[in-house]
C-alpha cells in the first residue's frame, strides 16, 4: 500500500483525505513560491547595497579641521599619511604610538610603497603640488614643491605653520589649504574677514567678518580669478562652514557645507527637516541639494564625511560608536548603506568614481586593541562600472 493510501486510511473519510492532499499540495507550492520571492528580495537588496571594496592593509591618520590624510594623485593612485598596523612603538610611559609616513597605494597593482618619512601634520597635496613636515633630529623641516621634486622650504615648525597660508591674524586672514598654500588671489580692494581661496585659478570666497553687526546674515561673495566684480551667492554666512568647502573635480565645482540651524550635542535636526548641501559652479551658480528627511540622516551627520561621487552624495553618520556609525549613499530620496563604522578621513578620485576612506569598524580584523579609535583602515569604494571610468 502506498504511503498516501496508508495516511488516508487512518480513520479518515475519502473526502477528508482529498482535502488533506489538496492542502498539503497548496502549502508546498506556497512555500516554494515564498522561498523564491524571499531569495529574489535578498538578491535585490544585496545588489542595491553591494559596492566593490578594495583593501590596502594600512591605517590612515585622522582628519581634523586643519588636516586631511588622504589625496588622489590620479584616478588609480592614492597618497596618504598612514602606517602599517604592526608599526607600533611603546613609549617610556607605556603609551603605544604609530610610526606615520607618506605612502602611495596603486589600486591597479594593489601595491603600497613608502614615499617619505613625514608627520601627519601639515600634509597636503593639490594638483601636482605637495607639502609635508619631515621629522629631523633637532627640529622638523617643511618640505614643499612639485610632486617628486619637492625640497626643504623651512627649518622650523613656526614657519611651517605660517606656510599653510593662514595669516597671523588667524580667522581674519586667508585660508589657502585647498591649494596647499600656493595660491592666494589678489582682492580688488581690502576685504576684512574670512577669505577662502579655492584651487589655483578658481578665485576665492569672501565670507565676511564675524565681528560685523549682522554678519551671520551677510551674503557670501564669490570672486572669480582676477575679477574685480563680486558675485553675490544666494547664501548667507550662517549657512556655510568655512572649513567645509571642498572641490568636486569631475564637475569643476565645489560643495559648500554647513546648514548650522541647530545647536545640540547629537547634531539632530527637527523631524521632516531636509538638510541642505550646496554645489557652486565656477560661473557662480549655486544649486541646493536637499537630503531626504530620513530617520538615518536626522542625527549625527558629520559634514567632513559628505562627498559627491558620480552616483550621488556619500554621507557619514558618526554616533561616536563603531557599531552604530554608517557611511550612506544618497541618491535622490533613496538612502543605501555603504559601510558600517566610523570614517577618519575620505577623498574622491578626480573622475568621481572612487571614494577612499579610513574606516574603523568592529568587524575589521586589523583594528587595534583600542576599539573606540578614529584611526581608520584605508580602503576604497568603487561606484562606477569599468566602462564608465
Amino acid at each position: 500500500m502506498s504511503t498516501r493510501h496508508r495516511i488516508c486510511s487512518s480513520g479518515q473519510s475519502e473526502r477528508q483525505c482529498a482535502h488533506w492532499r489538496m492542502s498539503r499540495a497548496w502549502l508546498t507550492s506556497a512555500s516554494a513560491l515564498l522561498f523564491l520571492c524571499s531569495t529574489s528580495a535578498i538578491a535585490l537588496a544585496s545588489d542595491n547595497s553591494s559596492f566593490r571594496i578594495q583593501e590596502s592593509g594600512y591605517w590612515t591618520c585622522e582628519t581634523t579641521a586643519n588636516r586631511q590624510c588622504i589625496y588622489w594623485l590620479d584616478n588609480d593612485r592614492v597618497i596618504f599619511s598612514g602606517t602599517r598596523p604592526q608599526d607600533i612603538e611603546t613609549t617610556a610611559d607605556g603609551r603605544r604610538t604609530w610610526n606615520y609616513a607618506l605612502y602611495i597605494w596603486n589600486l591597479g597593482t594593489n601595491s603600497v610603497v613608502k614615499y617619505a618619512d613625514a608627520s601627519p601634520r601639515l600634509f597636503c597635496y593639490s594638483d601636482g603640488y605637495i607639502r609635508y613636515l619631515q621629522p629631523r633630529e633637532s627640529e622638523s623641516a617643511l618640505v614643499a614643491g612639485p610632486f617628486g621634486g619637492e625640497s626643504v622650504s623651512s627649518s622650523n615648525e613656526e614657519s611651517a605653520v605660517m606656510g599653510r597660508g593662514q595669516s597671523s591674524s588667524g580667522a581674519w586672514g586667508w585660508n589657502t589649504e585647498l591649494s596647499c598654500g600656493q595660491y592666494q588671489p589678489q582682492p580688488p580692494h581690502p576685504l576684512v574677514g574670512v577669505k577662502v581661496a579655492l584651487k589655483k585659478g578658481h578665485g576665492f570666497l569672501f565670507l565676511g567678518s564675524r565681528k560685523t553687526p549682522g554678519s551671520a546674515k551677510a551674503t557670501i561673495q564669490y570672486f572669480q580669478d582676477q575679477s574685480a566684480e563680486a558675485i553675490d551667492l544666494p547664501l548667507q554666512r550662517w549657512q556655510i562652514n568655512a572649513a567645509e568647502i571642498r572641490p568636486v573635480d569631475f564637475r569643476r565645482a565645489y560643495l559648500l557645507l554647513g546648514d548650522q540651524i541647530y545647536n545640540r550635542s547629537d547634531r539632530c535636526v527637527p523631524e521632516g527637516f531636509r538638510r541642505r548641501v550646496y554645489r557652486m559652479s565656477l560661473n557662480g551658480i549655486v544649486e541646493p541639494i536637499r537630503l531626504p528627511p530620513r530617520r538615518e540622516l536626522r542625527c549625527h551627520v558629520e559634514w567632513r564625511g559628505v562627498n559627491e561621487v558620480r552616483s550621488g552624495l556619500t554621507v557619514h553618520v558618526n554616533t561616536g560608536r563603531l557599531a552604530s556609525s554608517y557611511l550612506y549613499l544618497v541618491q535622490g530620496e533613496q538612502v543605501t548603506t555603504i559601510l558600517k563604522g566610523r570614517i577618519s578621513s575620505s577623498a574622491v578620485s578626480p573622475n568621481g568614481c572612487r571614494l577612499a576612506v579610513g574606516l574603523s569598524s568592529v568587524s575589521d580584523p586589523r583594528k587595534p586593541g583600542t576599539a573606540e579609535s578614529y584611526r581608520g583602515h584605508l580602503k576604497t569604494v568603487d561606484f562606477c562600472a569599468k566602462g564608465e571610468r
